[in-house]
């Protein structure tokens, strides 16, 4: 008599790695990535240099992380972060391990893509600027050489809207944000290089019922919410921009944000001084108002024109003429221009430019004329303590987290950074 036939168990199905222990999995693997990256930073440091250790700390880590990531995934092995959440890597179509072409695919995206871009994007960048700049300029002779209106419009707007907001419509970070919020709602690509290679995570355990992961929709939700509402006030600005209200608007802006000011920094608000010159004089107000970059100035108001601004010779002329400040009845003081002879420059400009190579001629060309901190050509150079040379603004900036000098660690305070003067 022949037994009947029996059937082994079927084959024991692991379900994929919700959203909350992949997002577990890569901040442990970023953490170890960081490890291996200052330790390599030290040993650099130790050997050649703290400049020479700053100078290559962003090849340091992508050679960290490449290192990391061939000793585990290119060589078939979990991540300690894989380890750590009890997943593995898998293809998302046929379920089986990752194969080598895929894992190789990954490797060189994750390392070399932020790198490259890193590399061409700046240079891409000045190449469309100066075509897009050229091309405006040419439009806009035409146009004038003609006496009409340039025959095609709406393409010299287009390139000066693509001018203006060249750096956001070149940068990738809109595109993470849209594959953030869709692993938000899906849960399963948390990477882009993940996403090209079809890569995926799969638990190596059964997962009970009471053991259930919860998703991160409502982060996505809210990623979402903000990106629109970006857009939307980018649309907005932009349209007012076009009809000619946006000019308006940012000066109503300015004025209520410079009230604001006023009240805050007002030192003798609401006194009023009465002032008898034998003519009838009027009455004046005093306050003060907050003129930007670290000056304050007492202002008085009058009913009558106190200030004027056409007179060169006259002091109050002169401070108001290197500010974005529209006061037209209020009285500055004589005294404040002796106190303020540096004269006020917009946001963003350098008194002391070293893109120039006739400026500051002796310091030598090549490394020397470049800060440390942004890796870009000095501007108003500024000398620590210790003797070494950085941008004005990056110094401050980093003497405000930390009160020691890049370089040398040594303890620096922002009243000890002297700014270096001399043309020649």
């Amino acid at each position: 008599m022949s037994s009947p036939p029996t059937t082994g168990p079927g084959p024991m199905e692991y379900p994929f790695a919700p959203s909350p222990d992949i997002l577990r999995t890569h901040e442990k693997d970023a953490y170890m990535i960081a490890q291996v990256s200052s330790e390599a930073s030290t040993i650099l440091r130790a050997l050649l240099g703290a400049r020479v250790a700053h100078k290559y700390s962003t090849a340091t880590n992508h050679l960290s992380e490449l290192i990391y990531l061939s000793l585990t995934t290119l060589l078939g092995n979990r991540t300690l972060g894989e380890e750590y959440c009890d997943v593995i890597q898998v293809e998302s179509d046929t379920l089986r391990l990752a194969g080598l072409g895929r894992r190789v695919g990954y490797v060189a995206s994750v390392v070399f893509a932020p790198w490259a871009l890193g590399k061409t994007l700046p240079a891409l960048r000045r190449r469309l600027r100066g075509k897009l700049e050229w091309n405006i300029e040419y439009a806009e002779k035409h146009s004038n050489n003609k006496n009409k209106n340039n025959s095609h419009p709406r393409s010299v707007q287009l390139q000066k809207y693509i001018l203006e907001n060249l750096d956001t419509l070149t940068s990738p970070n809109p595109i993470y944000a849209l594959s953030l919020a869709t692993f938000y709602f899906t849960g399963a690509y948390y990477h882009i290089s993940k996403r090209i290679f079809g890569l995926r995570y799969i638990f190596t355990k059964q997962i009970k019922p009471d053991e259930q992961r919860v998703g991160y929709e409502v982060l996505g939700v809210l990623l979402v919410l903000q990106l629109a509402v970006q857009a939307a006030l980018h649309v907005r600005e932009t349209y007012l921009e076009a009809t000619g209200e946006g000019s308006d608007v940012t000066a109503a802006a300015f004025i209520n944000s410079s009230n604001s000011d006023d009240k805050r920094a007002s030192r003798l608000d609401g006194d009023d001084v009465g002032i008898g010159n034998g003519s009838g004089g009027g009455r004046f107000t005093t306050s003060s108002t907050y003129l930007g970059h670290g000056i304050e100035a007492p202002i008085h108001s009058h009913s009558k024109s106190a200030l004027d601004e056409s007179d060169p010779s006259s002091g109050q002329a002169q401070l108001l003429a290197g500010t974005d400040v529209g006061i037209t009845t209020q009285h500055v003081p004589r005294g404040l221009a002796s106190t303020t002879s540096t004269p006020v420059l917009p946001n963003g400009q350098a008194r002391y430019d070293l893109n120039d190579p006739e400026l500051m001629a002796w310091i030598p060309d090549g490394q020397q004329r470049k800060c440390t901190l942004c890796l870009e050509p000095l501007r108003d150079p500024s000398a620590t303590t210790c003797g070494h040379v950085f941008c004005w603004t990056c110094v401050q900036d980093w003497v405000k987290e930390k009160a020691e000098c890049p370089l040398c660690r040594q303890s620096v305070l922002a009243q000890k950074i002297l700014p270096l003067r001399g043309t020649r």
